[in-house]
């Protein structure tokens, strides 16, 4: 019974999700999710009290769904690098963003705030999930590998989210001017953008490894 609990629910948030490709959210009627979905709406409304709460199983779903892809950059050696986790997380993030541009625009434009109140268990849920690989503790470690380094880890984590979350937003919504503009395609921008980042950092990872 669970199983297929699961499944009705699923049918649901995916049926969101590509309507969510054509129309805002504030545009969908629950009858459009309903046959989207295959599913009568009294069905609709025993698994998600309101449109909102849909919603919200589609951010869950969209920062899941991206930290699966996050999971594959650390599948790296116990021994490596701290640098180089973050190298690849970065890489991944961005080029998950370009691949899949309604999802990042759910997970970009997603404010916690906005719904805490009312739906604090699936908000609660969220917010861990994107806080899943939030990459102080990564600079917690390498802070500890050079105790010379001139700014904290809280500093050091909140340069990375401006850095990779300001270029994801400006490739999202300008790519084509970027790269006509500064004659570079996307794949070359975020090879140079994530090295200077890693630079910045205390050296390439390729210098850290020799």
């Amino acid at each position: 019974m669970k199983e297929k609990e699961q499944q009705i629910r699923e049918k649901i948030i995916t049926a969101l999700l590509n309507l969510l490709y054509e129309k805002e959210l504030i545009q969908i009627k629950s009858d459009e999710i309903a046959s989207k979905a295959t599913v009568s709406k009294r069905t609709l409304y025993k698994y998600y009290e309101t449109k909102t709460a849909m919603y919200l199983g589609v951010v869950d779903y969209c920062f899941s769904d991206m930290n699966r892809q996050l999971e594959k950059s650390f599948k790296l050696p116990e021994k490596a690098i701290t640098l180089k986790k973050m190298e690849l997380m970065c890489r991944t993030y961005l080029n998950y963003m370009l691949e899949n541009p309604q999802k990042a625009k759910i997970i970009i434009f997603f404010n916690e705030q906005d719904y805490l109140k009312d739906y604090p268990e699936i908000t609660g849920k969220i917010v861990i999930e994107a806080n899943k690989y939030e990459p102080m503790k990564y600079f917690q470690k390498l802070s500890k590998q050079n105790s010379d380094s001139e700014f904290s880890a809280e500093s050091l984590a909140i340069h990375v989210h401006s850095t990779i979350f300001g270029l994801s937003l400006l490739l999202q919504t300008k790519r084509y001017w970027v790269e006509d503009y500064f004659g570079k395609n996307v794949e070359e921008i975020i090879d140079e953008n994530v090295k200077i980042l890693m630079k910045l950092f205390g050296g390439t990872t390729d210098e850290k490894e020799r």
